[in-house]
């Protein structure tokens, strides 16, 4: 499969961030940024793509808005199927105040976070054969969750190292 990697922060950098959604739409994960600038960047995670959407709005006429589109769209490096999440991790990420899109993202982007060599090798050679993918990361206050994509890549499921 062709991977495609771009930066998908241009055109972001240095704004001020005026609010931040995140939830699940039409079967994918979003979270939605608004700058103080009138701009917005939308970031949706599916089973096998990530969309990043940006948005300028350049003029008002009777009350509607005119709106500058660009739209990139990125292949993960897998199918990451459907996304789920332990009510024990979600409690985690809540009560430390992280996203728990930003960990998906980096996972389907082959960013496998806070793993040992031997843990990246596996994941590199369960990419070509298909078996099961593990990622690590830490929250902001120290607490390990992980994302576990199974071998069909028929789910990818965010827990706690405990939950397993």
């Amino acid at each position: 499969m062709a991977t495609h990697r771009r930066n998908f922060t241009r055109g972001v950098a240095g704004k001020v961030i005026k609010k931040i959604e995140t939830g699940v739409e039409e079967g994918q994960v979003f979270i939605d940024i608004q700058f103080t600038d009138k701009t917005s960047c939308a970031i949706y995670v599916g089973p096998a793509q990530v969309k990043v959407e940006r948005a300028q709005i350049i003029g008002w006429k009777n009350g509607d808005s005119f709106v500058i589109k660009e739209t990139d769209v990125m292949e993960t490096l897998f199918p990451l199927g459907q996304i789920l999440a332990t009510p024990g991790v979600l409690e985690a990420v809540e009560q430390s105040g992280d996203r728990l899109v930003v960990f998906v993202l980096r996972h389907a982007a082959g960013d496998w976070g806070d793993l040992s060599h031997e843990d990246m090798r596996a994941n590199a050679d369960a990419l070509k054969e298909g078996t099961r993918l593990l990622s690590a990361y830490h929250l902001k206050d120290g607490t390990k969750i992980w994302l576990i994509t199974e071998w069909d890549r028929s789910a990818t499921t965010a827990l706690l190292p405990e939950e397993y």
